[in-house]
């Protein structure tokens, strides 16, 4: 009985053993700040121009060119008492698609 104490100890030393390793801690290095000089504006309208680009954009590797139509921008948005009069025309008139319908 003695034995088998023994030799459960000196197993569990083993296990401890190998399983301790030595670590290496470093401090995760900082992100790079970005180097462009772009503006919010001129990537949103390129985000605009490449939405109206549609499938061919992407298709021709990501480049825009002159033959790509540029977006147009509406002059005028419809305000939000025009859209909730258009949504209660449309819902009396039962043109709303139904759930799962889209």
């Amino acid at each position: 009985m003695q034995a088998t104490r023994i030799l459960a100890a000196a197993l569990s030393l083993a296990a401890a053993s190998a399983m301790a390793q030595e670590v290496e801690w470093s401090s995760p290095q900082p992100a790079p700040t970005p180097t462009t000089q772009r503006t919010r504006a001129a990537v949103r309208a390129e985000a605009q121009n490449a939405r109206a680009a549609g499938p061919s954009h992407w298709a021709s590797g990501g480049e825009l060119s002159e033959a790509t139509p540029a977006a147009t921008v509406q002059a005028h948005a419809p305000t939000r008492e025009q859209v909730k009069a258009e949504l209660a025309a449309a819902r009396a008139a039962h043109q709303l698609p139904r759930y799962g319908e889209m």
